[in-house]
């Protein structure tokens, strides 16, 4: 039983942290923050659009 109430602390803590990132996807406000994300997996992409221009 102890084994069993150590299992489940174990999964309730990457559900906490996994609630608190769906929350400022909702809010408008935190979308600044997804923004941000965006913009550096924007630049990711262009980065082969480049190489084919310098080729």
């Amino acid at each position: 039983m102890t084994k069993h109430l150590s299992s489940i602390p174990k999964q309730n803590q990457p559900l906490r942290l996994y609630v608190p990132f769906n929350i400022p996807k909702k809010n408008k406000k935190p979308s600044k923050k997804i923004t941000f994300r965006i913009r550096e997996s924007n630049p990711a992409r262009p980065g082969p659009r480049q190489t084919i221009a310098d080729s």
